[in-house]
C-alpha cells in the first residue's frame, strides 16, 4: 500500500502572474523534497470556495504563504494557518512592506528574475527538508510563541506509518543507542538551541558594533571634508571649481566606501537574524522554568535581549537620522548624486534589517516574560 505523501498548501493571490512562480519556483522543489503540493485555485469548487481553502490549510503538513502584495485573502488565510498551528514559511518579493508583527519571523525574499530565481528554489528545498526532519516547533508563529507548541510535534520522517517496510528507524541501532552515532540529521535538542542562540547573539552584537563603527567613521570623514571645503572658501580668493570638485569627489568616495563596507556585512546580518528567529522559536518552545536557577537563567536571557532591543532601537534611530541627512545633500555634482543613490539604497536595506532585529528582540522579551509569568502562576 502506497504511503501518502505529506502535503504542502500554497497561499497566494488568484492571479495568472503568480502561476510561473508557483509552478517553477515553489511546486517543483517541494515535490522533489517529497511533498504533494497544491495551491488554493487547484482545489477550488464553485460550491464553497472558503470551505475548500480551509480544508486545504487544515490538512496541510506545511503552508507556503506569498505575502508580496499583502493580499487581504492571503493574510486572512495566513491567520487561519497560524491559528491551526500549521508550520508555515513566509515568502515575499519585498520585506519592507510587511507588518511589524511578522518582521521578526523568517521571510524568504525572492525575485522572479532569471538570475535570482534559484535562490527561492534552494530556500524552499531546505525548508522542505527541515519540515521532514524536525518538528513543527522549528517554524515560528505568533500563536506558537504565545499559546505553545503545535498539537503534533513529530518530525514527518519519524512516524512508523511513514517508514517503508523493513526500514530500520534512525537511532535504533545498538551503536546509536550507546551514543556513538554521528547522524547530523537527528533533531536538535534544548542544549543545541541554547548554544546556537548564544553564538548567534554574540555575532549579531559584533556586527551591530561594526555597522556603528562604519557610521561613525563616515561621520568623521564628512566633518573633515566639510571643514576642508569651509577653509578653502575662507581662503583669499575663495575656492575654485576644480578644487571644490576635488573635495566633492573625496566625499563621494567616502560614501561609496561606506556602502561597500555595509553591503559586505548585510547578508550575514540578515541571515543571522533569520536563523536566530528560528532557533529562538524552538528554544522558547523547550524553555522550562522548574527551579530558582532556571528562573535566574531566564531573567539573564531576558536582560540580554532587552539590552539588544534597546541598542538596536538606538542604532535604528541614528541610522534613520543619518539617512535623512544624506537625502538632503544638494545635487552639486554627478559623483555626489551617484554616491547618494548608492548609499541611500544601502541605508534602506540596513534599516529594514535593523527593524527586523528590533522586532525579533521585542518578541523574544515578550516570550520570556510569558514563560516567567507561567512559572510564577504554577508556583502559586
Amino acid at each position: 500500500m502506497a504511503v501518502p505523501k505529506p502535503k504542502v498548501f500554497v497561499l497566494m493571490p488568484f492571479d495568472p502572474d503568480y502561476t510561473p512562480i508557483y509552478e517553477e519556483l515553489i511546486k517543483k522543489p517541494l515535490e522533489a523534497a517529497g511533498f504533494e503540493v497544491n495551491r488554493a485555485d487547484s482545489v477550488l469548487t464553485q460550491q464553497n470556495i472558503l470551505r475548500d481553502v480551509i480544508a486545504g490549510i487544515a490538512t496541510a503538513d506545511l503552508i507556503v504563504a506569498d505575502l508580496t502584495d499583502l493580499n487581504p485573502n492571503v493574510m486572512y488565510e495566513l491567520g487561519i494557518a497560524h491559528g491551526l498551528r500549521i508550520p508555515t514559511v513566509l515568502i515575499a518579493q519585498s520585506i519592507e512592506v510587511l507588518p511589524f508583527d511578522l518582521r521578526s519571523y523568517r521571510v524568504v525574499k525572492y525575485s522572479d528574475r532569471f538570475v535570482d530565481a534559484p535562490n527561492l528554489v534552494a530556500a524552499l528545498t531546505e525548508v522542505g527538508k527541515r519540515r521532514m526532519d524536525e518538528g513543527p516547533d522549528s517554524f515560528g508563529s505568533p500563536v506558537l510563541d504565545f499559546l505553545g507548541s503545535a498539537p503534533d510535534t513529530t518530525p514527518l520522517r519519524i512516524p512508523e506509518s511513514r517508514r517503508g517496510a523493513g526500514e530500520t528507524p534512525k537511532g535504533d541501532s545498538d551503536d546509536e543507542a550507546e551514543g556513538e552515532s554521528d547522524d547530523d540529521s537527528a533533531p536538535r535538542g534544548f542544549l543545541d538551541f541554547v548554544i546556537a542562540v548564544e553564538d548567534e547573539t554574540t555575532r549579531l552584537t559584533e556586527l551591530l558594533n561594526e555597522v556603528t563603527a562604519e557610521i561613525e567613521q563616515l561621520g568623521e570623514k564628512t566633518q573633515l571634508r566639510s571643514a576642508e571645503l569651509e577653509a578653502a572658501n575662507n581662503a583669499p580668493g575663495g575656492v575654485g571649481a576644480r578644487e571644490a570638485q576635488r573635495l566633492v569627489l573625496h566625499s563621494a568616495n567616502d560614501m561609496r566606501g561606506f556602502a561597500d563596507a555595509v553591503d559586505a556585512l548585510l547578508p550575514e546580518f540578515t541571515d543571522l537574524v533569520d536563523q536566530l528567529g528560528e532557533d529562538l522559536s524552538s528554544f522558547v518552545a523547550h524553555l522550562q522554568i522548574e527551579d530558582a536557577s532556571g528562573e535566574e537563567r531566564a531573567r539573564e536571557l531576558r536582560e540580554t535581549f532587552d539590552s539588544q532591543h534597546r541598542m538596536t532601537g538606538e542604532s535604528l534611530a541614528a541610522i534613520t537620522a543619518f539617512r535623512s541627512t544624506i537625502d538632503e545633500l544638494p545635487p552639486v555634482s554627478q559623483a555626489i548624486n551617484s554616491a547618494k543613490r548608492r548609499i541611500l539604497s544601502t541605508l534602506d536595506a540596513l534599516i529594514a534589517a535593523f527593524e527586523k532585529h528590533e522586532a525579533l528582540t521585542a518578541r523574544t522579551v515578550a516570550l520570556i516574560d510569558r514563560s516567567l509569568e507561567q512559572s510564577e502562576s504554577e508556583a502559586t
